[in-house]
């Protein structure tokens, strides 16, 4: 247990030290585990979860494409 508090004050010691290293590190956990939530949320919502409507199974898509087609004389 004195281990861990030594650990833990060196630790705070070092974090005081070199504040604009902190903030960076910091900065980047938060960055990251915001984009982690973002791609969890998508990845559920569009893939885990069942759509919000009934008969979701009976849905297809339909997709029309216009052409013109030009002939080279």
């Amino acid at each position: 247990m004195n281990d861990l508090r030594q650990h833990l004050r060196r630790g705070w010691r070092s974090t005081t030290r070199a504040p604009g290293l902190t903030a960076c590190i910091l900065l980047t956990v938060i960055v990251g585990v915001a984009a982690l939530t973002a791609t969890f949320a998508v990845v559920d919502a569009a893939l885990w979860r069942p759509p919000p409507f009934p008969q979701a199974d009976q849905l297809d898509l339909l997709l029309t494409t216009h052409t013109t087609a030009r002939r080279a004389f």
